[in-house]
Formats: C-alpha cells, sequence, structure tokens
C-alpha cells in the first residue's frame, strides 16, 4: 500500500509497525461497547497508552520521550497507511473493524506462541467464547492456527466442551463448533463427526424454532468448505 504512493522516508521499520498496530488493535478490542462510538479514542488517549506500552515492553525509558514517539508513529499511520483514521477532531478509529478484527487475533496469537495452548484457552478464549464483540476474532486466531489441526483440534474441542451458562438450552458451544468448521478450519476426524452428528440431531430433533433454524444455517453455511460434501450427503439421507 505504501510502496504505491512511494514513500522514501520511513522513521519506522515494518516490524515495528505491525506490533504497535497489533497491540493497539488488542487494546481497543478490549475496550467496553459495541457500537461505532465506543470503538474510537481520542488522540491524547492513544498516545498515552501506546507510550505506556513502550515503555513497559522495554522499547524505551523515557515516557515523555515514549509519547513523542506514539504521536509521530501514529501520525505516520493516519497519513500514510491509513490503517488508523480520524474520526471527528482528535478521535481514532481503525478504518473498518475488520483490520481491527485481524491485527487484534494477531497480537493474541503471537502473545501465546510462546506461552502454550492452554494459556490461550484459559486466558483470552474461554471468557470471551460467547462475546459477540469476539467472535470473529477468535475465528481468525483458529484460521491462522490452520496448519497446525493438533492446537484447532484442542481449541475446537474446547469450545464443544465448554459447558457454557444454559448450554444444554442455548447449544452455543455446538453452534459455534460449527461456525468454525463453516470457516473451513482443519480438525481431527472425532471432533469434525461430532459437532457435525450434533448440529444434524439439533436440527432435525430440536424443540425450539430458533435453534432448528441456527443448525440449519450453519450446516448450510458449510457449503464450500472441506465438509461440504459430507453435510451434503447427510442431508440426502435424512430426506
Amino acid at each position: 500500500w505504501e510502496d504505491v504512493k512511494r514513500l522514501n522516508d520511513e522513521p519506522f521499520d515494518e516490524t515495528d509497525k505491525r506490533s504497535r498496530l497489533e497491540w493497539i488493535a488488542y487494546w481497543m478490542q478490549n475496550m467496553s461497547g459495541t457500537d461505532e462510538r465506543e470503538r474510537t479514542v481520542s488522540r491524547d488517549q492513544l498516545e498515552s497508552k501506546l507510550a505506556g506500552m513502550l515503555v513497559e515492553n522495554g522499547e524505551m525509558t523515557d515516557f515523555g520521550k515514549a509519547t513523542k514517539e506514539s504521536h509521530n508513529f501514529i501520525e505516520q499511520i493516519r497519513k500514510r497507511a491509513g490503517l488508523l483514521i480520524e474520526k471527528g477532531r482528535d478521535r481514532f478509529s481503525f478504518a473498518h473493524l475488520t483490520f481491527q478484527e485481524y491485527f487484534a487475533a494477531c497480537y493474541i496469537v503471537n502473545k501465546y506462541y510462546l506461552l502454550g495452548v492452554p494459556k490461550l484457552w484459559e486466558e483470552e478464549l474461554r471468557k470471551r467464547l460467547h462475546d459477540p464483540r469476539w467472535q470473529e476474532v477468535m475465528l481468525l486466531i483458529l484460521g491462522k492456527q490452520n496448519s497446525f489441526p493438533g492446537v484447532t483440534s484442542t481449541l475446537i474441542a474446547n469450545i464443544l466442551n465448554a459447558q457454557s451458562d444454559y448450554d444444554d438450552i442455548l447449544q452455543r458451544d455446538l453452534l459455534f463448533a460449527g461456525r468454525c468448521l463453516g470457516d473451513d478450519i482443519s480438525i481431527e476426524t472425532r471432533i469434525k463427526n461430532s459437532i457435525i452428528d450434533g448440529l444434524f440431531n439439533l436440527f432435525e430433533n430440536g424443540k425450539y424454532r430458533g435453534l432448528i433454524n441456527n443448525a440449519l444455517n450453519i450446516l448450510i453455511g458449510m457449503r464450500g468448505s472441506k465438509y461440504e460434501d459430507e453435510v451434503a450427503e447427510k442431508f440426502i439421507k435424512a430426506l
């Protein structure tokens, strides 16, 4: 993107820009609220938080200099990359929520690369499992781990067996595990079978119309995925 703009003077290298954007996205994703207004932050707040991160991570030692560094960084990203934009006077947000979700997912994956899957589940995913604000972030996290089916199998098995509140009625764990298959996440056969069988059982024998429709929509959503043929065969047998 920046190459198209033919920029020659780069005060920040790509690694710095990427890691800082990921941190900003994760911090903003954690902010309360889901409407557009609450996804924006003031310039002062953004610069102060980023400066604090630079000092805490040991990149800089002087908070004043870190604040100036944060100001320059935010200006460069705003003017050149277009990922952070101003919404109103001195208020910033990502140009699109998709950017925020993607970079937040990258931050989490990088943070837990060495810490391991159990900590990733317990510290990040379990508590946010059915928070609508975090659904796409979790799918992105799983997608970024798709070349490691042992990791994705463990995480989706955790989702399926999370025993969330009122899940005997709401079936949210099963439904979200099904969404993961719709995103073409690779998992072990036994877990995949458990999810698909569970969704068909809910579709055929569910007590509530809303849940039946949800199960149907998720099964239909597997069209185009590696699970499409298996789901289609089950639909034919159910006729």
